[in-house]
């Protein structure tokens, strides 16, 4: 090539005065204008392969700065790591890979200000101090206010990988503000392993590869470093643990595309189990279908809050080969773009793509092609609409006094049921009593007695006015039916004084 070049240069430096290059029919007068001499040119739109390359050609802007950043509904963050791995690295250039996989998409919600923030500045000497770095960095940019408010409350993030620790990074950042989320995790492998299992098989490798006399000090201790205590522990394979043990997830999350082997068959398993996780395997597609696989998918995750993670491993090596542990029998991307369609209208509040090692790709470049377009399905899918949350105040709000945390048992609880006329009426909801003497409803021949003198929070949760339900058990019951009894509070709070809380005799 370098040759071919030189000869191009050496026959364009001969061309005389009265030659023309190229030669032949087609030297003709050219009908291109220079610039200066016309000012209709368009030069800032109508190419993808203009400008600085940024996801699906959105504008950038540095979210880690305090002044002079976009407002945004959604935010693209690329997290250039792969120290975590326990196979082949380069997914760091995943990022610039996905972006350059998009460059010819640019389709998005008329709503949604959805901007490009580049790459989290993460060190590769220490994973501990780049998780962490990575952490901040989705506070940051989750700190901020959304340009839509009516939309919701909190702007979303999309995550370009990086190897997939990252996502224990944004699980991180995300449990203060949404609270634990399901996760919808599409990989090859389970990532649930424990630590205790996979790190000292790790540890084994890397005493294999590193014998003591063989390497010097100077080589083998930051080797051993980086691979000791917790920055071992945080991996690609056993963020899903960690974020279990943090209390970051539901116990209604699942696995899709799962076929990698274990270590542990029946351990491992029994642990993914503990961890929140069902699992639909690679294989189960064939006999379940793309539309048994979105049901399967739904029906686990409900009307929870999610997070998506998305392995491009996921994918059969034939249609992403650029990953770092590729395993095959794998779904093809129609499959897995098909099952993204039909999860449309969940309640998706983060999401990453990850695993994306370009260095392994082909020349089509089919993976990086296919992680921009598992992107592009979930900076769509951000687009989830939160409604606006419910005014419970009455028109004439009374004056009450300020809240009392006395110790209520339960018999006297019990005893202000209405039916004594010497004791006020109580009702308990998630342990706060409210006075509610006086009001109609919640006299013995009341359409709502029956939560009188008790903690009927799981009546109320599930509207039901059954006697055997009015009692203060909970926390089994689904979002739906905790964000109803949620209502009931507020409902009461700005109706009735809190007296007291429930203690048991």
């Amino acid at each position: 090539m370098q040759v071919m070049l030189a000869v191009l240069l050496l026959a364009l430096h001969h061309v005389g005065a009265a030659d023309v290059f190229p030669p032949g029919p087609l030297a003709m007068e050219s009908v291109q204008k220079l610039l200066a001499q016309d000012d209709d040119i368009d030069i800032t739109t109508g190419s993808a392969f203009s400008g600085l390359t940024t996801f699906a050609r959105l504008p950038y802007s540095n979210c880690f700065v305090d002044d002079g950043v976009a407002e945004y509904d959604i935010a693209i963050l690329g997290a250039p790591f792969d120290t975590g791995v326990t196979a082949r690295p380069g997914a760091r250039f995943g990022p610039q890979g996905i972006r350059q996989g998009s460059r010819r998409e640019n389709v998005f919600h008329d709503w949604a200000r959805i901007i490009d923030c580049g790459d989290a500045p993460l060190t590769f000497l220490d994973n501990t101090v780049a998780l962490k770095q990575l952490e901040k960095a989705h506070k940051v940019i989750a700190a901020r206010k959304p340009r839509d408010t009516s939309r919701s409350a909190k702007p979303r993030i999309v995550t370009l990988g990086g190897d997939h620790t990252t996502t224990l990074a944004a699980l991180r950042s995300a449990g203060p503000l949404w609270g634990k989320v399901s996760v919808i995790h599409f990989d090859s492998h389970i990532d649930t392993w424990d630590p205790s299992v996979l790190v000292p098989k790790v540890m084994l490798n890397a005493r294999l590869i590193y014998p003591k006399p063989a390497v010097s000090t100077m080589v083998r201790l930051p080797i051993f470093s980086i691979l000791s205590g917790a920055k071992l522990k945080q991996r690609a394979g056993t963020f899903l643990h960690l974020a279990h043990e943090e209390g970051l997830i539901r116990n209604s999350s699942i696995h899709a595309g799962i076929r990698a082997p274990l270590i542990r068959r029946k351990g491992d398993m029994r642990n993914d189990i503990r961890c929140g996780f069902e699992t639909v395997t690679a294989r189960d597609i064939d006999r379940i279908g793309v539309s048994g696989v979105i049901e399967r998918i739904q029906d686990r995750v409900g009307d929870s809050k999610v997070y998506v993670s998305v392995d491009i491993d996921v994918l059969d090596p034939a249609f992403a080969p650029g990953t770092g542990t590729a395993e095959v029998g794998g779904w093809s991307t129609r499959e897995l773009l098909s099952i993204l369609d039909g999860l449309a209208g969940l309640h998706v509040v983060g999401a990453d793509v990850v695993e994306v090692a370009p260095i392994y790709d082909n020349a089509g470049e089919t993976t990086v092609l296919a992680a921009a377009d598992v992107n592009l399905w979930i900076a769509m899918s951000e687009t989830h609409h939160e409604p606006e949350p419910k005014n419970f105040a009455p028109k004439d709000p009374p004056k009450l006094d300020p809240p009392r945390d006395d110790p209520i048992g339960l018999e006297e609880l019990a005893k202000c049921d209405g039916t004594n006329s010497d004791k006020p009426t109580y009702v308990a909801i998630k342990g706060t009593v409210f006075n509610v003497s006086g009001k109609d409803a919640y006299a013995p021949k009341g359409a709502y007695h029956v939560f009188a003198g008790k903690d009927a929070s799981r009546a109320l949760a599930q509207s039901s006015l059954k006697p055997e339900d009015c009692r203060p058990e909970y926390d089994d019951l689904s979002d739906k039916e905790k964000t109803v009894l949620d209502e009931w509070f507020t409902f009461f709070s700005k109706r009735y004084n809190i007296i007291g809380k429930v203690v048991q005799n």
